[in-house]
């Protein structure tokens, strides 16, 4: 049906832009807390233990997931494998053998149009549906 098909892309949508909204909105509280904190408790000084949280940081995105999907070509086939990584529960090392074989290429899910594609994933990640098509072919 073409009208529920519209009103489900124009719901996805409006999600998709209430999260990004939501998301810039929590981060810019967050600094605000942060740069509140900062000014009144430690009086603009940095805290010892931010040079032992920035280390840590930065050894644990060494190996973290977006580590992997960053030299990916497109955007898109970011999405699509840290969308099914995180719906699978998927190692990195899982992940590491999905890219290397090739998994976006191998599922009907590729042969869609972008905006399609998008729209599956998003509802993937929202109610955690894996469409026919995102499931590899055999």
């Amino acid at each position: 049906m073409p009208l529920v098909d519209d009103l489900r892309q124009i719901i996805n949508q409006t999600r998709s832009r209430v999260a990004v909204n939501v998301n810039a909105e929590l981060t810019l509280m967050y600094w605000h807390i942060g740069e509140r904190i900062n000014r009144e408790v430690l009086g603009n000084e940095r805290a010892e233990y931010g040079k032992q949280i920035i280390a840590t940081l930065s050894q644990q995105l060494q190996w973290s997931h977006f580590v992997e999907v960053i030299s990916l070509k497109d955007d898109l086939l970011r999405e699509f494998y840290l969308t099914l990584a995180a719906s699978e529960r998927w190692s990195i090392r899982q992940l590491r053998k999905e890219i290397d074989g090739m998994l976006y290429e191998r599922t009907a899910i590729a042969t869609k149009p972008d905006e399609l594609i998008k729209q599956e994933l998003s509802e993937l990640r929202d109610n955690n549906v894996l469409t026919p098509d995102e499931r590899r072919h055999p």
